[in-house]
């Protein structure tokens, strides 16, 4: 009988929504521990070199106090003794009393000195204002043992220091106060220590050992120098400066993080683009269906950076923000009306032109306009200027108000943008004196569910009511160009019209004659394809 041998069955999974919310707390719990491992690692890394440079600090802020520390001490042993030493070994000779007469000279002019004397066979030959005497025992064995100088501090007194020097048969013992030693080399951080070079014995000694020690050999006095810092005054030293690194550290850290954050490179970048001219005038038709003719343009912004032609909302909130867009405007106000000068269009077609509420704001950029206008004999009344969207326009309507009449007294148009959306409202349409009005292209696509609405019946009348002219934005197709005719709107502007096109006096010669690939899908983020890197 043959074997039955059953096979499992494997099948797919499929999508399950249940099971996808089931396993939702697993995912989360694996997010968040990625991100907690993540900030850790940082956190350690971060530790880690502060604590590097918090060592590095210590140890350089302790080396140079001790170098000083030490120069202070060889200077000023050098100055009380050294240099009398010097004075005394030029001057002596076997004249007592003249040998007594420097002395004391020397203790005169030296005040750091208390005493200076000179040992001859164990007794005072002299000693400048005392009695000759036979020495003490702590002398007498420094005499024996020959050396030739040496530093201590006074066996008798704590507070006196002497050094003794050997010259001829005999020796010259000068003494000065410890404390003044103490005092000139003293600081909060290192102590120092005086060795005699020739036993090394400890002349001036602390109870505790010094760490990070430096030591110097003065060969002249017969000595080393030794300066060093106690445990405790290290500890609170690497404190100091682990808290100073941190700090130190995590503010230069914003500083770079701020410098080149997107943002920042951004506007460095335009600020760049700007000196070198790569923002062009692009002009986009406005169309008359009842003369069948471009009646007008608006002169938009496009940035020509490395071969491509990059879109407004790549760019234009940054550049709205700095004070170059105020050349770059008029520039383009200048080169648009110099190129519709030569062109075949009628003697009425429009160039419109977008202004910020700062750039309204702004009397002397506003006047310089108006000198243009009046100066330039094609653009009076052939001008259209813009209010672009911003929140700010609420806060200077009367301002804006007195602005806009100056200048509709000179010969200038005024549109106001996006009519319905953002911060076009009723309110600024009733209290600025516009003369155009743009319905937003949202009212007419089928991509957007307002258009479904009556919104754009009623924006039509509320602008036939105001005796405004109206243009539709973004017509594409003939069922957004069915939609405008139903309410007999004649004006439309098209990112690309399929009716008309343009004529080659007007068009966007930078774009189609060298080629340049411009890109109209450009995402919210410009740093997609500006290619922007933090550092």
């Amino acid at each position: 009988m043959p074997v039955k041998i059953e096979q499992a069955e494997f099948k797919d999974k499929e999508y399950n929504p249940k099971l996808m919310v089931n396993n939702y707390p697993i995912y989360v719990y694996k997010m968040l521990t990625a991100m907690l491992i993540k900030r850790c690692l940082r956190v350690f890394y971060n530790l880690i070199f502060v604590t590097l440079l918090a060592l590095v600090i210590t140890f350089s802020v302790i080396r140079t106090i001790e170098n000083i520390q030490i120069k202070n001490i060889s200077t000023l042993l050098d100055k009380i003794i050294y240099k009398q030493q010097l004075i005394i070994e030029g001057n002596h000779n076997l004249n007592n009393q003249h040998n007594m007469d420097v002395l004391k000279s020397i203790d005169v002019k030296t005040p750091e000195i208390m005493e200076i004397s000179y040992i001859d066979k164990s007794m005072y030959s002299y000693i400048a204002g005392n009695q000759k005497s036979k020495i003490p025992d702590y002398l007498q064995k420094i005499v024996n043992s020959n050396v030739p100088s040496k530093v201590f501090v006074d066996p008798t007194n704590k507070n006196i220091t002497n050094y003794i020097f050997k010259f001829g048969s005999g020796y010259y013992l000068m003494s000065f106060y410890s404390k003044l030693l103490i005092n000139y080399s003293h600081n909060y951080i290192t102590n120092f220590k005086i060795d005699d070079s020739s036993i090394c014995s400890h002349l001036i000694n602390y109870q505790d050992d010094l760490y990070l020690s430096v030591t110097k050999n003065i060969q002249h006095l017969n000595i080393t120098i030794m300066s060093g810092v106690k445990p405790v005054k290290l500890f609170w030293l690497f404190l100091f400066c682990l808290t100073l690194s941190f700090i130190l550290v995590n503010s230069i850290r914003i500083v770079l993080e701020s410098y080149f954050s997107q943002q920042k490179t951004m506007l460095r970048m335009i600020k760049k683009a700007a000196l070198n001219n790569e923002f062009i005038p692009y002009y986009q038709g406005i169309y008359s269906l009842h003369q069948d003719k471009f009646i007008a343009a608006e002169v938009l912004c496009r940035w020509h950076h490395k071969g491509e032609i990059l879109p407004p909302k790549a760019f234009i909130e940054q550049l709205e923000s700095i004070e170059e867009i105020k050349d770059i405007t008029f520039n383009f106000i200048k080169k648009s009306f110099s190129t519709l000068k030569l062109s075949n269009f009628d003697n009425d077609f429009m160039l419109s032109f977008n202004f910020t509420v700062k750039m309204f704001l702004d009397e002397e950029f506003i006047k310089k306009v108006v000198r243009f206008v009046d100066e330039t004999p094609n653009v009076k009344n052939h001008i259209i200027i813009e209010l672009t969207e911003s929140e700010n326009r609420f806060t200077h309507l009367n301002e804006i108000r007195e602005i806009m009449l100056m200048l509709k007294a000179h010969g200038v148009l005024l549109s106001i943008d996006d009519v319905g959306t953002g911060y076009s409202n009723l309110i600024t349409i009733q209290e600025l004196p516009f003369d155009i009005m743009k319905i937003d292209r949202c009212f007419i696509s089928n991509k957007f569910a307002v258009s479904n609405s009556n919104m754009l019946e009623t924006l039509a009348r509320l602008g036939n009511a105001m005796n405004l002219m109206i243009v539709v934005e973004g017509v594409e197709n003939t069922i957004e160009l069915d939609k405008i005719n139903n309410f007999n709107l004649d004006l439309c502007q098209a990112f690309t019209s399929p009716y008309r096109v343009m004529p080659k006096s007007l068009s966007n010669s930078a774009i189609a004659n060298n080629k340049i690939q411009h890109r109209e899908d450009m995402p919210p983020y410009a740093n997609n394809y500006l290619h922007i890197t933090r550092f």
